[in-house]
């Protein structure tokens, strides 16, 4: 069962909305062996800056798809691509697996955390806005928190993303934003409509040649597709102090 209480309200520094899940542990499939490295390739709806959010040295998946945050291990590869699979957004290397309490009190990820007085509308996508308290989190307020949105719908979110347990973190990517190159026809296999699909060792050596060989240099080559739309509907918050480190 799940304690979920909603208090205080969107003018506030922190949201207030708490979460306490039945289980506070980092999930881990058990199977007696260890299991080959995978290629796990998504689309991605809303490339906003926040899922995932490639600023500040690393990229990073802290919130949405849950499943691939709950199941992926270190040394993945993740490829994120457009609506309908025609583009790559983004590829990452899974460097390290953090339990959101880890995330949150770490200094390297302090600029990931949501800044709402900055100027640099880039700090407003923050992922970093869940920190534990007890058994519970507090959400702070954050790019979830577009004008209009409900405390209902607030919630339904932190319910998704803190069923993921874990945040992805990367510092080997290739981030493209709406500037993706698109998929070519050898990496098709990477497409999907829904969820996610596991391409194995074999699906990951081919990622690999790709991004290496004709992509070139890792890092950032573009801005997220979305970014200023998001940034109109989150510019209410503009001027409101960072959540509490």
């Amino acid at each position: 069962m799940h304690l979920k209480v909603i208090i205080g309200n969107l003018a506030e520094n922190q949201a207030k909305v708490f979460y306490k899940p039945a289980l506070d542990l980092r999930f881990k499939f058990i199977i007696g062996a260890v299991r080959e490295k995978q290629c796990i390739s998504y689309i991605i709806p809303h490339d906003s800056g926040k899922a995932p959010n490639p600023w500040w040295n690393n990229l990073t998946l802290g919130v949405c798809k849950p499943v691939i945050r709950r199941t992926a291990e270190e040394n993945d590869l993740i490829v994120g691509l457009s609506f309908r699979g025609q583009r790559l957004v983004y590829v990452m290397y899974v460097a390290e697996i953090l339990t959101f309490g880890e995330y949150f009190h770490d200094p390297r990820f302090y600029l990931k955390k949501p800044n709402f007085v900055s100027n640099d509308s880039r700090r407003w996508m923050g992922d970093n806005f869940y920190e534990p308290t007890g058994k519970a989190y507090i959400q702070h307020v954050s790019p979830h928190h577009v004008q209009n949105r409900t405390q209902i719908e607030l919630q339904r979110l932190m319910d998704i993303d803190l069923s993921g347990l874990n945040v992805l973190v990367a510092s080997l990517f290739w981030y493209f934003g709406d500037f993706g190159p698109e998929l070519p026809e050898e990496l098709s296999f990477l497409r999907i409509r829904r969820g996610h699909r596991l391409s194995g060792e074999r699906g990951m050596l081919a990622v690999e040649r790709y991004v290496k060989v004709l992509l070139g240099n890792p890092g950032i080559h573009g801005m997220p597709k979305l970014f200023n739309e998001t940034a109109q509907k989150l510019k209410h918050l503009h001027g409101q102090k960072q959540a509490k480190a």
